[in-house]
């Protein structure tokens, strides 16, 4: 089964984008590793613990089925990665040589998000031999060209909304119009619906597809 690596630039970013997809390759048996470059203290609401977003991933990644320790929340700052791109560069460079993935799950090069954007152009430039799967954060993209699908149940629709949810610190700002919707059942859905439809589903994620590397044509179907 395959080794996979989540490149989250803030946590909750591969929750929120594709949270059933890690639920349905958890269900497969795939190795998930789950990164976050940034705790972001800076974005902790009043009154709350400073780290309450690190303990916080750690409910939410249990929910989607990724071992806690393959979960690590890295110290960078909040919305200041582009002044710290080589050093983001290295430490996923140092990723790839200690996890070796099959597949790396990164932010998409069109997400106007200043810390998503580094992520993602940092991991194409780290993995140039490698699969990449880029994800779908609607509201942050300028573009998206989705060309990889994956079907989903209910149950991991279920799963991945119970792993957001499990960011309580963040329902505080919860609601359809004060710009937290991806926390709601009704965003999750809607989106699911949608992508599902596109390929004649009731439910689907999808991706964009930069690179994809295939080695061995006969285990093309293995990753779920």
């Amino acid at each position: 089964m395959a080794i996979v690596l989540l490149l989250n630039a803030h946590t909750d970013d591969t929750e929120y984008s594709c949270g059933g997809t890690i639920a349905r390759l958890a269900e497969a048996g795939a190795e998930i590793h789950y990164i976050a470059f940034s705790g972001s203290e800076e974005a902790v609401p009043e009154g709350l613990p400073r780290d309450i977003l690190r303990r916080e991933v750690m409910d939410s990644t249990r929910v989607l089925g990724i071992l806690a320790e393959r979960v690590r929340v890295l110290d960078f700052k909040l919305r200041n990665f582009p002044q710290y791109r080589q050093e983001i560069l290295d430490t996923i460079i140092n990723l790839k040589d200690e996890i070796k993935p099959d597949i790396i799950i990164a932010p998409s090069v069109h997400d106007i998000h200043q810390d998503h954007k580094v992520i993602a152009e940092e991991a194409l430039r780290a993995f140039k031999n490698n699969t990449i799967w880029h994800f779908e954060i609607p509201y942050k993209n300028i573009a998206f060209n989705p060309c990889l699908y994956i079907k989903l149940e209910e149950t991991h629709l279920n799963k991945k909304f119970e792993a957001i949810q499990s960011y309580k610190s963040q329902l505080i700002r919860k609601g359809l119009s004060n710009g937290s919707a991806y926390f709601t059942r009704e965003y999750i859905n809607a989106n699911a619906i949608f992508r599902g439809q596109q390929i004649g589903e009731k439910y689907a994620e999808c991706f964009e597809i930069i690179r994809w590397v295939m080695r061995e044509p006969g285990n093309l179907g293995s990753f779920l």
